[in-house]
């Protein structure tokens, strides 16, 4: 150890070169984290859940895009399946095939009808339609793809020109992910704005936040009113701001119509931000004798 010790004492700079080559070798030799990740990647239902096997037994049997992320649309009408039961199905399909964004598969015995007897219950009171949801299972893509999916089958079955029983239940793996998120959106809920909590003196996190004062900029003076909206730019290059009960257009640009941006306020002072990448477009500190602000100095360049 005194040797070692002496060794660093004497070539401090050997010592700093040797472990600076050691930062540059180790992310060149070991995979990143996120390479890890995208090649293990872990499922977020067990591979042993039934509805996990149903849906790699469809995939493996119709061989078809959107399989694995799978939702199961079971129709019931318990009084037994019936022309205005039918009706409201082949609506309910016309609708589905119709989003192309969200649906990626469906198979239905309208346009296969040699599938009618493996989608038909034994006792004749429901049908499966198996739908494909776009994203990968667990994404938010995946869980936006089916909220308007289920929504699209509420609002089929609510509207069918026909009465009918006929009731829909959502099952599958992509409806397994959205009832445990709901789960866990419920959990949270009740764990931040209902139980109370000791480290906070009996009371809920939500209401402990609440209670104390707002975070604002360091060392900036006392008064100043600090406002943040997001909003676009017209057509015409200007977006608008009331301040103190009068409405003041401010110049932006054309080349910036029709943009989504940021606008930080403190008084009369405003930056405008562009949402997209961050681009500082305009600060101006605005002018309340005027109601149009025109662009003084020019804003920059749009970043094409």
């Amino acid at each position: 150890m005194q040797r070692l010790a002496d060794f660093v004492v004497r070539w401090p700079w050997v010592v700093i070169g040797l472990w600076v080559a050691i930062a540059v070798a180790l992310p060149l030799t070991f995979p990143s984290l996120n390479e890890m990740a995208q090649k293990h990647p872990l499922s977020i239902l067990p591979g042993d859940a039934p509805s996990s096997i149903t849906a790699r037994k469809m995939t493996e049997a119709f061989h078809e895009s959107g399989s694995e992320d799978l939702l199961l649309v079971v129709l019931t009408d318990d009084k037994g399946l019936g022309p205005a039961d039918e009706a409201a199905y082949r609506k309910l399909v016309d609708e589905l095939r119709q989003d192309t964004r969200d649906v990626l598969m469906l198979q239905d015995f309208v346009s296969t009808p040699s599938l009618r007897p493996a989608l038909t219950s034994k006792d004749h009171k429901s049908w499966v339609l198996p739908v494909g949801i776009a994203g990968e299972l667990g994404t938010p893509r995946s869980d936006a793809a089916y909220t308007r999916v289920a929504g699209v089958v509420k609002q089929t079955l609510e509207h069918t020109p026909v009465a009918t029983p006929l009731t829909a239940n959502l099952t599958g793996p992509a409806a397994t992910v959205a009832d445990l998120q709901a789960q866990l959106d419920t959990f949270t809920e009740y764990y931040n704005t209902v139980r109370p909590h000791r480290s906070c003196h009996r009371r809920t996190p939500d209401d402990a936040h609440r209670s104390r004062p707002p975070a604002g900029p360091a060392d900036t003076p006392a008064g100043i009113h600090w406002r943040v909206r997001t909003d676009h730019v017209d057509s015409y290059g200007k977006i608008t701001l009331r301040h103190a009960g009068h409405l003041h257009h401010i110049g932006i640009g054309h080349h910036w119509a029709n943009t989504a941006v940021l606008m930080l306020i403190a008084d009369l002072n405003i930056r405008i931000i562009a949402t997209a990448n961050g681009q500082l477009i305009r600060e101006l500190t605005l002018d309340t004798n005027r109601d149009y602000q025109p662009q003084n100095p020019k804003t920059p360049p749009a970043d094409n």
